[in-house]
């Protein structure tokens, strides 16, 4: 058998097998190498062919785009030489030109008429273009205003022509702009393009039979002609017989398809370089073969001995045995066969140690078998490999799992992963174990079922010899229900941490006995500060920014709280904010922890913010303190029962005392009681069916119900059970567990109370909260967040698209950013955004958000979300309104505006509109004089700057427009393609510019309207706003008031012309006035002075009806005079008011008195409605209101024969001013409306009849009403014939600010008086009136013999007179000049001056105020006005400014009162009655003394004389002593003798008959009603005294 192999080693060196392999390696791997090697070869061929036709085809393409492209650019421009061609020739040809010097490829450009076109050539090069051509071009632009395209042999020439049409108002085509372009210039561009590959060749092609624009022989027009090979690579010889790609596209210019590309490149340039391939491949081929031949005869030699080595390892591996021979064909053999025989003999030694070895496996396997049981049974155990394969499970495992053995054995152990924890948290696990080291922690894990379920694991790993893992084996414990409690409790601490950080709470933690405390980013923020700005966190920092006066409080309630007489530490304080104001926070705190010794140790509190809202932060704390206590150790009842009616107990824990308050041994076997007694009686069927329907369905149950303690207290439990079947499936017992959860149920009631009131805060504020759980990846919206997004009830946000709600671009990348930030550096952000809602719309919204990290990891996201929409709108449109108001502004001061230039005034303008309002278009439109036409005066395109386009819009042709702007005056149209005011331009104007949006504004002035404003947007619409609106209608404003100052500026020169003249007419009228009324006042004055001396003398009857009937018809004239002179003064201007203080009842009744004799002789009555005159003390110009008052109040009296006349008077109150309005109606003879339209005009009467009538100028209304107007009012009438008439007026007036003024009495009596005119009669005249008064009068004809007399009584040392009374016109020196000498001279400087002038004072009183006379008065004056002046003038303090004395101011002073002050005792006891009395008392000149009850009146009366009291006012109830019972008191004497008879007026609230009576009855002499009332109260005192 061994015959012929040797079993010793091999001597020497033999053939190496490595070199054996290598050849035969060789020989066997080049074969397919070279088979491979020419496949590859054909492949190369065929690609390059393939590669040479795409490159044809895409450089087609790119020619193609580009020829496009240069016609449409070229176009453009084109069109923009168009609308730069004006009606100038000379500019027409220089735009021409440089039009061709711009573009080389442009021959020529020619600009003819239409009509020129076809009948006579205007130039040489129209001569050369066929008629039917131009024929082409004129239809084809007649019929559309595109432009044409025409291509035709000139001169055997090829020519493009572009042609495009000028049109008129008409749309008919009135001129043609034409271009010759040289088409070569398009091939030079693409041969430049493509210059690198010097191969590529462009042709332009006619599809007819135009040649070659390159010149070239015509072989490929033929090879087209014959192949028509269109949109296809080809190949072709060429004139050179070479081969050649070709690639042939159709082009397009303008419609025109008469032209191709030719696009062409060589075939050998491809091909070259794969022959060398062809050569190299043959070569190799050979030499491969030739290597084959030899490999062939290796491999037999070496397959010998390998095959004799395959045999003996055949027998030893079948555990036979066998000698191994010695192989010496080679070194590799021999060594190879030596260790085989070594093999052997070791694998014999190994099977005897391996039977011995299994011996003791055995025993080993049986004591773990042992110990794999009891392992069983308590715990869930499972082995995996190294991959995490399972390899064994235990029966607790599978139930646990839900799944069969055999469902996991082999299974990776991922198939119960729940995805609950991150892939870190196994890549940390199994780093852990693959270091040999046990690992332990608690997993979450999926059954079969898909419930999770927590198992406490442990891992360890088994190791091989090199200590390194070579399996796993696991140990769990199932710990579910203890994780889910963990779980509820996190979620809500998690959820009670959000509102915290939500709600803006600061939050300290104090550290009592070593003074440190922690605050938070909020407690810091809450006072201006960041935690870095605060410094070292102590408790000193508290004190530093606290109010000094609430550390006191503070202290006292924290001393409070730590000896325990408060459960917490409430107090509001101020602390200091950093800007410097004070900021109210709530502090609310509580010790946590304490010393052994009783002492505080930790105390922690929060700050709210109570500036702006006062949360409920103590009702939080305690959320906190009662989730605190949830954490801690839960008693509970661990208890086994029977299964039957009563659950007859068979074990329970100790805890049950501490639950139930029962004994266990109470309830064990129903000895006292049974369990279900304990349990609340309405709980008891829902938990017995549900107990029952679990057993049934062998599952465990978990059940919440109510118990009663011994103690008859109410608890709630939670009991978790399941029932133990016997192997037949029998009930045994129910085992179980009791929890009290009545802390955790009063809990959730709260904390739900407590979110719905957080809920209800965040919609009235529009906050809500999110959170990122970035563990979990979940996204939480909270109502108010969702209803902000608008986003339906079925909507649940994720994180993925969540961003993508605000808005694209800033918005969207700013919030990522920010997001980005806090996750990786923990930076917090407080930015507002705009978000799209799920509806689409935009909303502002104000984002707050901070991260939190755990173990330097970001694990969560969370803030606020509020939206504040409304408020950033109203800012921006602020700010918006701001920017356009300085433009506004700027173009206000602009100095073309200042100069009213207007055509630069309109440039600006539409700039400014482009700017301002961010369009794209801008234009002025100026209308003709009958409003039915506009022309465009100014157009700004955007990028193109301000162009005069002279474009019409006519009424006729766009009605709907002109009506909806004359109607709004400013139209703003969001989409002019579906608006009805633009429907009738939207082809003509809006498609052809692209417009989109307009907002267009009347430009209105006083004279009409004169043009429109418009800015339109283009390529965009666009939604306008109202500061947008506000803004082009201010604009408009600024460009019709330069328009209108432009017209203006037209007729200033005519007015100019105009106003000399009339102000030389109105100085000659003055004059004229000023003669006239000093020679008609000055005999007046004498006449009405003799008149009234005349009266103060004796007369018989006759002559003294004579005199006053002359004094009557005087005064009628000086009336009449003085009308005349008003109206003049009126006209003129020159009429100027008085500001006196007046009191408007008595001058109302004063007038009313003046008519009262001639009413009652008419039998009319006068009636005064005066009650809604509040205030009455005002001031003004009594003497005007009275002037306009009398001559509506003597109109009303005379055109009323019968009824009545009313005057009714209120205020109305009108910012700081009052309007003082008083109403003249009567019963009179009424007028006609025709007649009222010339009531008020100057010298009319509503009839020449009721002129014969009544008589009258005709100016007494024409004054009155332009009297009024002066004082800021107006008159108006409501009158119809026969029904009596209503005359309204309203004057402005002011509140009087100080008291009112009485008349002195008049005592001229020993006065020494001046009297200085040049006129007799009037010196005569008032010499006789003062002298009557008792006055001694001096005389004086002119200025000189006044100061003669004035200096001779210096001299006398008689003194200087009292009064001087001065006349205006005097020859030599009137009577200012006068004044003024003796205001300048010492002696005489402090007599007074009372100026009297015939001239009627056309200038008006001011003047002589200003000379320094004290009164003025015009002729004639009268004797009462001469003697209140002197009165006034005497009587007044030195000290005591007077206003000018006129007779308006006489008219304004009240007369003295007669009254002397009186002494009242007022008896009440209401404090509020008291001062209301004692007020209008002092309004009455009443003196006041006060007495709270009858009592005190009694001994008030008797401390004092009989007089000392004028009236007691009696209040009838009081306590300690009523008014009845001490108004008998003082009849009897018990107040003194001396007041028995004292007069005494009950105040009493009663009203009714019984209890006036009884007021009589007991003595008292009156009585008021209450409320009392003013005038009563005066009538019924001025009865007694």
């Amino acid at each position: 058998m061994n015959k012929g192999l040797s079993f010793t080693k091999l001597a020497g060196k033999g053939q190496s097998v490595q070199s054996k392999l290598t050849i035969a390696f060789v020989v066997i791997a080049l074969i397919p190498l070279c088979l491979f090697s020419w496949l590859s070869f054909k492949r190369i061929n065929n690609t390059l062919e393939q590669h040479a036709q795409t490159e044809l085809q895409q450089v087609t393409n790119i020619a193609q785009q580009f020829s496009r492209f240069w016609l449409a650019d070229y176009i453009k421009d084109f069109k923009l030489l168009k609308n730069q061609l004006t009606t100038n020739s000379v500019q027409q040809q220089s735009a021409k030109t440089e039009f061709v010097n711009v573009y080389e490829f442009v021959n020529n450009v020619e600009l003819i008429d239409s009509a020129a076109l076809l009948a006579a050539p205007t130039s040489s090069f129209i001569s050369k273009i066929a008629p039917q051509s131009l024929t082409n071009i004129h239809t084809s632009l007649s019929e559309h205003a595109t432009p044409s395209f025409q291509s035709f042999l000139i001169e055997k020439q090829p020519h493009f022509i572009i042609a495009l049409g000028i049109y008129n108002t008409e749309q008919q085509l009135s001129r043609i702009l034409l271009a010759d372009i040289n088409p070569q210039w398009l091939m030079n561009q693409l041969n430049a393009m493509y210059a690198k590959n010097s191969e590529l060749n462009f042709s332009l092609l006619p599809s007819n039979s135009l040649p070659l624009l390159n010149q070239q022989p015509s072989t490929e027009q033929t090879l087209l002609n014959k192949t028509q090979l269109m949109q296809k690579t080809f190949t072709y010889n060429n004139e050179n017989n070479d081969v050649m790609y070709g690639f042939v596209s159709q082009l397009n210019f303008l419609g025109d398809q008469s032209w191709q590309l030719l696009v062409s490149k060589p075939n050998v340039q491809e091909l070259t370089n794969t022959y060398s391939i062809k050569y190299f491949a043959l070569a190799t081929l050979l030499m491969l073969l030739a290597v084959l031949a030899c490999s062939w005869w290796f491999g037999r030699v070496l397959f010998h001995p390998l095959r004799r080595l395959t045999a003996l390892v055949d027998k030893i591996t079948k555990g036979k045995s066998t000698q191994v021979p010695i192989l010496p064909d080679s070194q590799e053999f021999n060594l190879l066969s030596s260790k085989l025989c070594k093999l052997a003999e070791n694998k014999q030694q190994q099977l005897t140690e391996f039977y011995k070895q299994g011996a003791e496996l055995q025993v080993v396997l049986r004591h773990l078998a042992e110990q794999k049981s009891a392992l069983d049974e308590h715990a869930i155990v499972a082995a995996t490999d190294l991959k995490g394969t399972i390899t064994f499970v235990n029966k607790k495992f599978c139930e646990i799992s839900g799944y069969d053995e055999h469902e996991l054995i082999g299974k990776n152990h991922r198939i119960l992963n729940s995805g609950t924890h991150p892939k870190q948290f196994f890549k940390e696990m199994y780093q852990t174990l693959k270091q040999g080291k046990v690992w332990h922690g608690k997993i979450c894990n999926k059954a079969k079922q898909g419930n999770l379920y927590w198992v406490d694991t442990t891992i360890a790993p088994f190791l091989d010899e090199n200590a390194k893992p070579q399996s796993y084996i696991a140990i769990r414990t199932d710990l579910t229900a203890l994780k889910l409690q963990e779980i509820e409790l996190e979620e809500h601490k998690a959820q009670l941490q959000l509102v915290i950080d939500t709600t803006a709470v600061g939050i300290w933690d104090w550290y009592i006995d070593t003074g440190k405390v922690t605050f938070n980013h909020r407690w810091a923020e809450i006072i201006g500060y960041t935690l870095d700005e605060l410094g070292p966190a102590v408790i000193g920092t508290w004190y530093k920014y606290a109010h000094p006066d609430d550390l006191i409080v503070s202290e006292q309630k924290l001393n409070a709280h730590f000896s325990g007489e408060t459960n917490y530490y409430v107090n509001e304080a101020r602390m200091k904010h950093k800007q410097g104001h004070w900021v109210w926070i709530l502090d609310t705190a509580k010790v946590v922890e304490w010393n052994d010794d009783g002492s505080p140790k930790r105390m922690i509190g929060t700050h709210l913010d109570i500036t702006e809202q006062k949360a409920t932060e103590l009702e939080l704390q305690n959320s906190r303190d009662q989730f605190a206590s949830l954490v801690g150790n839960i008693p509970g009842i661990i208890y086994r029962c029977k299964y039957d009616k009563v659950w007859t107990m068979l074990y329970m824990s100790k805890q049950t005392k501490e639950l139930t308050g029962y004994d266990a041994e109470a309830i064990l076997e129903n000895k006292q009681l049974s369990y279900l007694e304990i349990i609340y009686s309405d709980d008891r069927d829902d938990i017995e069916k549900t107990i029952i329907k679990c057993i049934d369905e062998h599952t465990p149950w978990s059940v919440e119900y109510r118990i009663i303690t011994q103690g008859n207290e109410v608890r709630w439990v939670n009991e978790k059970g399941q029932a133990i079947y016997d192997t037949d499936g029998n009930v045994l017992y129910l085992d179980g567990f009791i929890l009290d959860i009545t802390e955790r149920y009063q809990a959730q009631l709260k904390i739900t109370r407590q979110q719905s009131l957080l809920e209800s805060m965040s919609k009235q504020g529009q906050i809500g909260a999110w959170e990122i759980d970035l563990k979990a990846q979940t996204l939480y919206w909270s109502d108010e967040v969702r209803a902000i997004h608008e986003v339906p009830q079925s909507y649940s946000p994720n994180i993925a698209t969540a961003i993508n709600h605000y808005k694209e671009g800033y918005h969207r990348d700013k919030i990522n950013a920010l997001f980005e930030s806090a996750i990786s550096s923990g930076k917090s952000w407080n930015i507002e955004l705009i978000i799209v809602t799920y509806t689409g719309q935009e909303r502002w919204v104000k984002s707050i958000g901070q991260s939190e990290f755990e173990n330097g990891q970001c694990i969560r996201v969370f803030g606020s979300f509020q939206s504040i929409d409304a408020h950033k709108r109203l800012e921006l449109e602020s700010e918006k309104a701001n920017r356009y108001n300085k433009s506004l502004a700027m173009l206000t001061v602009a100095p073309e505006v200042q100069s009213s230039d207007v055509a630069e005034v309109k440039k600006l303008a539409v700039k400014s509109m482009c700017e301002v309002l961010d369009v794209q278009r801008a234009s002025i439109w100026i209308f003709n004089e009958q409003r039915d036409l506009m022309i465009c005066h100014s157009l700004n395109i955007q990028g193109q700057g301000v162009d005069c386009c002279n474009a019409q819009l006519s009424a006729e042709d766009y009605p709907a427009y002109y009506e909806a702007i004359y109607k709004q005056n400013l139209i703003a149209i969001d989409d002019v393609y579906n608006h009805p005011a633009t429907v009738d331009f939207i082809e003509h104007y809006a498609k052809p510019n692209n417009i989109k949006s307009m907002l267009d504004a009347v430009i209105t002035t006083g004279d009409g309207n004169l043009g429109i404003l418009c800015a339109e947007t283009v390529g965009e619409f666009r939604q306008w706003t109202q500061s947008e609106e506000t803004y082009l209608r201010s604009l408009a404003t600024l460009v019709g008031s330069t328009l209108v100052s432009q017209r203006r500026k037209q007729t200033a020169e005519e007015l100019k012309i105009a106003l000399v003249l009339a102000k030389e007419a109105g100085v000659a009228k003055s004059q004229f006035l000023a003669t006239m009324s000093h020679e008609i006042r000055t005999p007046m004055n004498g006449v009405l002075g003799m008149l009234e001396l005349i009266q103060l003398e004796q007369l018989p009857k006759p002559i003294e009806t004579k005199v006053a009937i002359a004094k009557t018809s005087a005064h009628s004239l000086l009336g009449v005079i003085n009308d005349i002179l008003d109206f003049s003064k009126a006209e003129a201007g020159k009429i100027e008011l008085e500001s006196i203080n007046f009191n408007a009842r008595d001058l109302i009744g004063e007038v009313a008195a003046a008519q009262a004799l001639t009413a009652q002789n008419k039998g009319i009555e006068i009636i005064l409605d005066l009650v809604a005159l509040e205030p009455s003390q005002l001031s003004g110009d009594p003497g005007r209101i009275r002037q306009v008052l009398t001559n509506l109040l003597s109109n009303a009296v005379k055109f009323t024969n019968e009824g009545e006349v009313v005057v009714s008077a209120s205020i109305e109150r009108i910012e700081a001013q009052l309007m003082l309005q008083v109403s003249v109606k009567d019963s009179g003879i009424g007028i006609s409306k025709e007649k009222q339209q010339q009531l008020f005009a100057p010298f009319m009467q509503v009839d020449a009849s009721t002129t014969r009538e009544y008589g009258g100028t005709g100016l007494g209304l024409a004054i009155s009403k332009q009297l009024c107007e002066l004082m800021g009012g107006a008159i108006a009438i409501k009158s119809n014939a026969g029904q009596g008439s209503e005359f309204i007026v309203t004057m402005e007036v002011l509140k009087g600010d100080q008291q009112e003024r009485y008349m002195p009495k008049a005592n001229i009596n020993g006065l020494s008086i001046l009297v200085v005119d040049d006129n007799e009669t009037n010196r005569l005249v008032i010499s006789e009136q003062l002298k009557h008064w008792g006055a001694n009068v001096e005389l004086a004809n002119n200025a000189e013999h006044a100061l003669l007399i004035c200096e001779n009584r210096v001299k006398n040392n008689q003194g200087m007179y009292d009064i001087a009374v001065l006349d205006m016109q005097m020859p030599g020196m009137d009577g200012i000049e006068l004044c003024e000498v003796l205001k300048a001279h010492a002696d005489y400087k402090h007599m007074p001056l009372v100026m009297m002038t015939s001239i009627a004072g056309l200038e008006g009183a001011q003047r002589y105020s200003d000379a320094g006379f004290q009164a003025y008065f015009p002729k004639p004056v009268t004797t009462a006005d001469l003697i209140s002046a002197l009165s006034v003038i005497t009587n007044s303090e030195q000290h005591e400014a007077l206003p000018l004395v006129t007779s308006g101011y006489i008219s304004s002073l009240r007369k003295a009162k007669t009254i002397e002050p009186a002494k009242i005792l007022l008896v009440e006891d209401n404090p509020i009655n008291q001062q209301v009395s004692t007020l209008m008392l002092k309004k009455l000149n009443c003196e006041t003394v006060l007495a709270e009850n009858g009592q005190r009146a009694l001994e008030e009366l008797a401390k004092h004389e009989a007089g000392y009291f004028q009236v007691v006012l009696m209040d009838c109830q009081m306590p300690v002593m009523d008014g009845y019972d001490a108004t008998i008191a003082i009849r009897k004497g018990e107040a003194g003798e001396q007041h028995k008879a004292i007069k005494i007026i009950a105040l009493t609230a009663n009203a009714m008959d019984s209890d006036k009576e009884r007021c009589i009855a007991v003595g008292m002499n009156d009585y008021l009603s209450k409320p009392i009332e003013l005038d009563i109260l005066k009538d019924k005192l001025e009865q007694y005294f």
